[in-house]
């Protein structure tokens, strides 16, 4: 269990436990379709700041800034690798985003197609 999960698990409601979000800057988002599209479909929703952001996932402004602001570290500092292995990142800075952010929860799901799983 990372720090994150820790702390999320302390605040909130019992339904949010564990659960990861997706943040994007809109900066970012308006280089791909992807957030206008899952928007309309409600899966993510516009958000100011990161005061409404906190406030969206239930846990304290000070954990989603922490977050952010080590997201910015690795963004910033090619040496470094974030908790999840990943190595890219959108241009624009998460902690000061000029426009806001989208955000949704990460769901679990199975994904059926024509041919098969």
């Amino acid at each position: 269990m990372n720090k994150q999960t820790q702390q999320l698990e302390g605040e909130g409601d019992a339904k949010h436990t564990s659960r990861f979000a997706l943040i994007v800057t809109a900066d970012d988002a308006q280089a791909t379709p992807h957030a206008s599209l899952y928007s309309q479909k409600e899966l993510m929703i516009h958000l100011p700041d990161i005061a409404a952001i906190a406030e969206w996932m239930q846990v304290s402004a000070e954990v989603v800034r922490e977050q952010l602001r080590l997201v910015d570290d690795v963004r910033l500092n090619s040496n470094v690798v974030d908790t999840f292995g990943r190595v890219t990142f959108g241009k624009h800075d998460f902690i000061n985003a000029e426009n806001g952010y989208y955000v949704g929860w990460i769901t679990p799901a199975l994904h059926y197609t024509m041919g098969g799983l």
